[in-house]
């Protein structure tokens, strides 16, 4: 009884649904599809190396289009100098007087402004100066705002070792509020002195700022017949033209990153698509086996020319299904088996309820009594044929 009572209670649990309509576990995870995955992945990864590439590239191009426009500035200040009538300055220096707007109608001034103007037509963006230092002077000539008012001349000691006194500025026929006046006098940077000391060309390395702008300069030293270095001429590029070219670069690579990014979205977003297409075939076809249905086409998946792990997974499913199968129609049969067990159980539990039933044993009595009872009579009437018969 208690085997057939475990039978009985397996068979019922094998027959009873799970709770709930879907086969697939519920999961609090948030689910987030392959095909995402690989476009975030994609995305962060083309993200960070595009910005490694987009710093190395930006670095490289703008120090590369810096040093060219170094180069041709240069270049520039040594045609420049080539070109400068050396006694000429020294002679505007001794004997030139300042105009009342601090520069020079001496014909010697024009004479140089004519000689930077040439170099500007070659140059646009070029704006030449020349300048000396007081080094090893006694006196030096310096421009003055006289107690009338006029601008004048002065002559007394330097008042500092390398002070500057300014010649010949470009600026003075195109924004005289950039440019220095005749013989006004000023601090020099280091890198003048540089130039001065060492009567060569020299740079004055990446952009910085003054009172009148930002810029790109070079010095060299101009000499006089002797060798000697009697003066120095400067060449200015503003800064305005090297970070327009800087955003330009800019501009451009973004662009380029843009139109690159985009096209490789795409092209990751189809690839995606086909890469997962399988699987998600294979995920519709594994729900539908779970609910039942054992008779899917696994076919297209698990026959290619090339095989893959997708293939595999197919290969897995088919063999994985048609044993399933097979189990269940022989678990079906066992089943079928345990019911007629179980049927005979229960008939054989009632017919012994039944016997065991007060009725039941109330009805065999009356009936034994009556088997008795008719057995009674018929012994006494053979009793008495044969009495008779004696």
């Amino acid at each position: 009884m208690a085997n057939t009572e475990n039978m009985k209670k397996t068979a019922n649990d094998k027959n009873t649904p799970s709770s709930g309509s879907s086969l697939v576990a519920p999961s609090n995870s948030l689910f987030i599809s392959l095909r995402v995955k690989l476009l975030i992945g994609f995305t962060l990864i083309f993200s960070a190396v595009f910005a490694a590439a987009f710093y190395w590239f930006y670095s490289f191009t703008t120090q590369r289009a810096i040093q060219k426009v170094r180069d041709e500035l240069n270049a520039t200040l040594q045609g420049a100098a080539e070109g400068i009538n050396v006694s000429e300055l020294l002679a505007l220096y001794e004997e030139g007087e300042p105009n009342q707007e601090a520069f020079s109608d001496d014909p010697r001034y024009e004479s140089q402004l004519e000689w930077f103007e040439v170099v500007q037509s070659v140059e646009p963006r070029a704006w030449p100066y020349t300048y000396l230092l007081a080094e090893n002077l006694d006196q030096v000539r310096r421009q003055v705002e006289l107690p009338d008012g006029e601008i004048g001349v002065e002559i007394s000691p330097p008042t500092e070792e390398y002070e500057i006194i300014a010649l010949v500025d470009l600026w003075s026929i195109h924004n005289p509020d950039k440019s220095y006046g005749f013989l006004e006098s000023d601090s020099p940077s280091e890198y003048s002195v540089q130039a001065w000391e060492s009567g060569n060309l020299v740079e004055r390395p990446g952009l910085y700022s003054d009172s009148f702008g930002s810029w790109m300069s070079s010095y060299t030293a101009l000499k006089d017949n002797s060798g000697d270095v009697v003066a120095l001429l400067g060449v200015d590029i503003q800064s305005d033209y090297v970070l327009s070219l800087q955003q330009a670069i800019r501009d451009r690579v973004l662009l380029s990153f843009g139109v690159t990014y985009s096209v490789l979205f795409v092209l990751v977003y189809i690839l995606s698509g086909v890469f997962t297409q399988p699987l998600n075939r294979l995920k519709k076809m594994a729900e539908r086996i779970g609910e039942g249905d054992y008779e899917q086409d696994l076919s297209r998946s698990s026959n290619s020319t090339v095989s893959d792990e997708i293939t595999t997974l197919a290969q897995v499913f088919d063999i994985m299904v048609t044993k399933v199968k097979s189990r269940e129609e022989n678990l079906k049969g066992k089943i079928e088996e345990l019911k007629i067990l179980i049927d005979e159980d229960k008939r054989h539990k009632q017919v012994q309820e039944i016997v065991e039933s007060d009725f039941f044993q109330d009805l065999q009595s009356k009936a034994k009594s009556m088997r008795d009872k008719t057995s009674w009579k018929a012994d006494l009437a053979r009793d008495e044929e044969d009495s008779q018969d004696n």
